[in-house]
Parts: C-alpha cells; sequence; structure tokens
C-alpha cells in the first residue's frame, strides 16, 4: 500500500481507523494525526522522480 497523506494539511501523518463495524462492511476512516481531520479515503502520495 502505498503512503497516504491528509488532504487538509498535507501531513503523512495519518492511520486508519478500524470500528467495530468495519467487520460488518461499513468504511474505515482515515485519520490525521496532526490537525484531525478523517475522511474513508485519503489521496495516495506519488512516488517522487529525481530530475537530472
Amino acid at each position: 500500500m502505498k503512503p497516504k497523506f491528509c488532504p487538509k494539511c498535507k501531513s503523512e501523518d495519518v492511520e486508519i481507523k478500524i470500528t467495530t463495524s468495519a467487520s460488518y462492511g461499513s468504511p474505515q476512516n482515515w485519520k490525521c494525526n496532526d490537525c484531525g481531520f478523517s475522511a474513508p479515503e485519503f489521496p495516495e502520495l506519488k512516488k517522487k522522480t529525481k530530475k537530472k
């Protein structure tokens, strides 16, 4: 899985919050540990390429 980042503050300090309802098919939520923003999906970081 590619690393994710917070779409609100751009922090990479995010984690998935698994709830008991997740076992019943409900979507999990991602949460930013810096600003507290949470959503069902966070964007993934793109691989950085070095310019020559």
